[in-house]
């Protein structure tokens, strides 16, 4: 078809878009504005290995995933509610991993906490101690490594493999950029963000639902429709919503 008889399809169904977009913005509004309000901060941790050189930060980028996959562990999660930020919430391990979303990016070797809560002030408790713990936990090994696998003699002297090349890198430095902090607006829900979703979909849903009536309606209205579908020439046409004697007072003025 041509781009005018998309249009006139339109056209001839337009009531169909105001109306199926404010349904279903009305819709998207009223199911999200009555749900409580959650909050969501962040914070971020840097990685860096010993000494800074080309294959250590290569190093360091490849436990990003382990990391995080420690700071989801009930171990961390222990740690944190064990600290004085949470325990006067009274939270246990599960509720604050259930609250936690991790991401990690090998490109700057970060790691992203995040936690979501109902309270504000206990959403930034959450992340700032489980960084916290996770940092402890990091160092914790780190020494425990070093006590194992030593990298320099008790005198200072580097531990020389037999190959001539250092002791392996075993300690990871992890740093937390700023605290997170308590969120002064919302996360969710958006109910006017989710109107203009909804009212969007709904415009859609109406182009679409026009289409469908159209390729479903076999009237022929116009005499380009007749010459397409049936290949016969257009001998007359009755004007709509005038009498025979009115057409032909109009034709003869």
């Amino acid at each position: 078809m041509r781009p005018e008889e998309y249009l006139r399809i339109i056209l001839r169904r337009w009531w169909l878009v105001p109306l199926l977009a404010l349904v279903t913005a009305v819709v998207a509004y009223l199911s999200t504005a009555g749900q409580p309000a959650t909050y969501s901060t962040s914070t971020t941790l840097a990685i860096t290995a010993e000494p800074l050189d080309q294959g250590n930060d290569i190093a360091a980028k490849n436990r990003l995933a382990p990391l995080k996959a420690i700071i989801a562990s009930g171990e961390v999660a222990t740690r944190a509610a064990a600290r004085d930020e949470l325990r006067p919430y009274g939270l246990d391990a599960g509720t604050i991993s259930g609250k936690l979303a991790l991401a990690h990016s090998p490109d700057n070797n970060t790691i992203q906490i995040a936690a979501t809560d109902s309270d504000p002030r206990r959403a930034a408790a959450i992340v700032n101690a489980v960084a916290a713990a996770f940092i402890a936990y990091n160092n914790e090994d780190s020494a425990r490594l070093l006590q194992q696998f030593p990298r320099f003699t008790p005198n200072g002297t580097p531990i020389v493999l037999p190959d001539g090349a250092l002791a392996p890198i075993l300690r990871l430095n992890i740093t937390q950029l700023g605290s997170a902090g308590v969120p002064s607006q919302p996360s969710a829900p958006r109910p006017k963000l989710n109107a203009v979703a909804g009212a969007i979909l709904g415009i859609a849903l109406a182009l679409a639902l026009a289409f469908a009536l159209e390729y479903l309606d076999d009237t022929l209205r116009t005499p380009i429709e007749v010459r397409r579908h049936l290949g016969l020439p257009t001998v007359a046409r009755i004007p709509k919503g005038e009498s025979a004697v009115g057409g032909r007072q109009s034709a003869e003025r």
